[in-house]
């Protein structure tokens, strides 16, 4: 019925509670004006209308053994109490001011999104934030923005097949992309809700992925005086040189200064969520009650939920007179993947090679996506991300690299998707095709396997 719109971008209205029972009717009906740009759906008792992935783009990603699933063809849709005890408590105004939102269910989702080297979320303790961030004056948004629009683009000549608009690989190594195109270049930077480690205000917290890093106290140039101001620039760039270039050889840079420390994340799942109210009320109105949802189902289904960021908190020894810690840190117990647990949860030697640093970032990437640990799920609230006419937008990254960048998630109970979206991706590791906008490292399958359709889940390390 919605094809008789054409490619002309529509309006959708989402119809929930009282006056989704009282046009139930007139949907029914299936009466559309052809020269109207606005379409009723109602949310509940109804079969949503989404339209799915091309079938051109769903055979390559097929071929490539991306598990796909079409939620919406399913003959035994998903609601949120269908294996829980409970059904999180939506305020019934919020449904009608959601219902008063225009979203865009016409328009193809895959490709949405500009690929990405990588996603840096900067810690601010907030959900919403000035329009442009990269804007702010001496934030450590605008300084990671500035050094990131420095780069220049690289090429890669390698043959390689090319995947739908919208997916994409990051391994340096074409061969490790499996089929998933050139490695992009672009650094995304946003702003997040998520803690900072350090109790001092200039020191802020960045989360990176798909690295599945934490890289804290990396100093903003909150109330420096000019000469404070230049050195804690050069902090900013020498961190940014050694843990989010895309072109600097890691492994001829210094170590930022002192302060600065990397870890791994400790989480099985990050889940990131559109709240910025100054760029787009939907994404601010959809956010919190979705992140409401998650951790619900989270929690029934035995996840710990971390929504500050405190689960990445270190037990880090003193520094040495030098200012650095690397004398103390050698001296301790390491377990049986020469690992120094006993520091936290992803704690990485400082003082040490780049590559013994790669090889205890993977050590502790490979625990955080063990199934027989305790799980851990981090929700958090970023800045804005594009397409907020595709409203709830939803991110969800995996330890292992993979990520998914959702659209048109309802925060309405209702419809289920939240329960659809925690079932199948966040448990399940599948890719629901009429959410997708962005893939990112979906690939996990070898191409053997894949050519014999086997398909592997992406949070499958």
């Amino acid at each position: 019925m919605l094809n008789i719109l054409g490619a002309q971008l529509r309006k959708v209205r989402i119809v929930t509670g009282d006056d989704a029972k009282s046009s139930a009717a007139a949907v029914a009906a299936s009466s559309v004006d052809e020269g109207a740009a606005t379409v009723q759906l109602v949310a509940e008792g109804s079969k949503s209308n989404l339209p799915v992935m091309r079938d051109e783009a769903k055979a390559v990603l097929q071929k490539l053994g991306v598990p796909l699933i079409d939620c919406h063809a399913c003959p035994n849709p998903c609601t949120e109490n269908e294996e829980h005890s409970s059904l999180h408590a939506v305020d019934p105004s919020f449904l009608r001011t959601w219902s008063k939102q225009e979203v865009d269910f016409e328009s193809e989702l895959l490709g949405t999104t500009s690929p990405f080297l990588r996603h840096v979320l900067v810690s601010t303790g907030q959900r919403d934030w000035p329009k442009h961030i990269a804007e702010v004056s001496g934030s450590l948004a605008q300084l990671l923005s500035n050094l990131a629009a420095g780069e220049t683009e690289t090429t890669d000549d390698a043959e390689e097949s090319v995947p739908p608009k919208g997916c994409w690989g990051t391994a340096p190594a074409a061969a490790a992309r499996q089929g998933l195109g050139k490695r992009p270049t672009k650094i995304t930077v946003s702003n997040s809700s998520h803690h900072s480690q350090s109790d001092e205000l200039h020191l802020e917290s960045l989360f990176v992925f798909p690295d599945w890093l934490c890289i804290s106290n990396v100093p903003s140039l909150r109330d420096a005086p000019e000469q404070e101001a230049i050195k804690r620039s050069e902090t900013v760039k020498t961190t940014y040189r050694r843990w989010l270039s895309p072109t600097e050889p890691r492994d001829d840079l210094p170590e930022p200064a002192a302060r600065t420390m990397c870890s791994v994340l400790p989480y099985s799942a990050v889940i990131l969520l559109c709240s910025h109210k100054k760029r787009d009320v939907r994404c601010h109105i959809a956010a919190p009650v979705l992140a409401e949802a998650f951790k619900s189902l989270a929690e029934q289904d035995g996840w710990h939920v971390d929504e500050r960021g405190d689960d990445c908190l270190l037990t880090r020894p003193p520094p040495q007179q030098d200012g650095t810690w690397s004398g103390h840190v050698q001296q301790q117990k390491r377990d049986k993947d020469g690992l120094q647990a006993e520091r936290g949860f992803g704690f990485v030697e400082p003082g040490v090679s780049i590559e013994e640093q790669e090889r205890q970032v993977t050590a502790w990437r490979k625990r955080a996506a063990s199934p027989s640990d305790e799980k851990h799920l981090g929700i958090f609230y970023c800045s804005h991300i594009g397409g907020h006419r595709y409203a709830g937008n939803v991110i969800i990254y995996f330890p292992n690299g993979a990520g998914v960048w959702y659209g048109r998630v309802s925060p309405d109970p209702a419809k289920g998707d939240v329960a659809k979206v925690w079932r199948e991706t966040v448990v399940g590791g599948k890719v629901i095709q009429e959410f997708l906008r962005a893939g990112i490292n979906l690939v996990r399958s070898t191409p053997s396997k894949a050519g014999q359709q086997h398909f592997r889940p992406i949070n499958d390390w």
